[in-house]
């Protein structure tokens, strides 16, 4: 689903960026989406994966600066899903497309070429009136994102609902991204992959207890339900599960007894009315978005 418009109510950024500072230093830190133009035109031409397409529309934006180099994350809530680590001004030259990030005229540009289409994409950074302007120009179309900034110290946010609130119920698979090096990595069977490719999760919160059950109704049928009371550790072969919330997410917690070493770890989170569910283990992470049926 993709709709060109803001939040309602959205909070105005109190802390008004010096349109005329160096874009270096106005950039630096964390922004979060507010409004957009002519995205849905944008993303249908550009023709990317649904989780793309979610990145592009819901994700907030973090930038830093050091030594010639910038730092750009792409984040939901607190959970950061890709990062880019480059050279100011260094052209690279990869296999199907060539990029280069620079800044020109107190913007923040990166230019990408596509080989095999011979087709130019450009995105503009720049703060105007204290906000921070993304213009994605290319396929035709010019789409126009802006964003707040995030402030530290900003605890009240208009469209904040309790987890708790927002987390019961049917979620159907949307979009995902990192499944294949996650199975390849940690060597799991095709049952598990089929039942993060196709399934469903569902969850009740009961008192203290919070129930959860993800499953695939198509053949064969595979079903994974899960009952954790809130911090109460459950133990099996060395290996205790916690579930709590935390920072308006619900997190599971994979710890090895002997070495009392986190060796996994599950958040879910509720953006904009999709359910976010990212797996860390191992150095590795996936991450599956869904929506709401019922």
């Amino acid at each position: 689903m993709c709709v060109d418009e803001g939040p309602p109510n959205c909070p105005k950024n109190r802390f008004e960026c010096d349109d005329h500072m160096p874009i270096n230093i106005s950039i630096t830190g964390e922004w979060r989406p507010v409004s957009s133009t002519d995205t849905c035109t944008y993303l249908q031409r550009r023709g990317g994966t649904p989780y793309q397409d979610v990145l592009f529309q819901l994700a907030s934006h973090k930038f830093s600066f050091f030594n010639g180099k910038y730092c750009h994350s792409q984040l939901f809530k607190n959970e950061k899903l890709h990062e880019t680590i480059g050279i100011l001004g260094y052209q690279n030259d990869r296999s199907k497309n060539v990029t280069k990030t620079r800044i020109e005229k107190n913007r923040l540009v990166t230019s990408n070429y596509w080989k095999e289409t011979d087709h130019h994409e450009t995105e503009e950074r720049f703060i105007k009136n204290g906000q921070l302007n993304i213009v994605n120009q290319g396929f035709g179309c010019t789409c126009i994102r802006v964003f707040d900034r995030v402030e530290v110290f900003d605890l009240t946010i208009n469209d904040y609902k309790p987890i708790e609130q927002e987390l019961p119920g049917l979620w159907k698979k949307y979009a995902h991204t990192g499944l294949r090096e996650f199975v390849r990595c940690h060597r799991l069977d095709s049952n598990f992959q089929l039942l993060w490719e196709t399934g469903y999760q569902s969850f009740k919160i009961i008192g203290n207890a919070v129930l959860m059950n993800h499953f695939v109704t198509e053949e064969p049928f595979i079903s994974n339900s899960q009952e954790a009371f809130l911090r109460c550790p459950v133990v099996s072969d060395g290996i205790a599960s916690v579930t709590c919330f935390e920072d308006n997410s619900l997190v599971t917690l994979e710890i090895e007894v002997k070495t009392d070493r986190v060796i996994s770890r599950m958040v879910r989170f509720v953006l904009d009315g999709k359910l976010f569910v990212v797996k860390y283990k191992g150095g590795v992470s996936i991450v599956f978005v869904y929506e709401k049926i019922n």
